[in-house]
C-alpha cells in the first residue's frame, strides 16, 4: 500500500512483512509503452524481497471519492493520484 508521498519520496507498506519502506523517485519518469498502449507500472521492492506494483494507468476521474470507502482507501487513492501527476510522462 502506498502510505504517503513526500516530494518524490514514497512510503510503502509491504503486503508480505508489514514493514514500511521508502523509495526515492527523483528523476523517475514513467513512459508510455506503445506495445501495450499504456504507461508502465511503478514497481518497488521491500528489503524482504516482496515487490509492490502500482498501476499508473487509471484515469484521474476513476478515483472520485465515494462515501462508503474507508479512510485508508481514500488516502491510497489520493496518494496514487498525486504519484501519477509527479512521475507519468504526460503530466510532466
Amino acid at each position: 500500500m502506498l502510505k504517503s508521498l513526500d516530494g518524490y519520496v514514497i512510503t510503502v507498506e509491504c503486503q508480505e512483512c508489514g514493514n514500511d519502506y521508502t523509495s526515492d523517485l527523483s528523476g523517475r519518469t514513467l513512459e508510455f509503452l506503445d506495445e501495450f498502449k499504456e504507461y508502465e507500472n511503478l514497481i518497488t521492492k521491500c528489503e524482504c524481497g516482496e515487490r509492490e506494483a502500482f498501476n499508473m494507468n487509471f484515469p484521474m476521474d476513476a478515483f472520485k471519492d465515494k462515501p462508503d470507502i474507508t479512510e485508508r482507501e481514500r488516502t491510497q487513492r489520493k496518494n496514487i493520484r498525486a504519484l501519477i501527476k509527479k512521475i507519468r510522462a504526460d503530466y510532466k
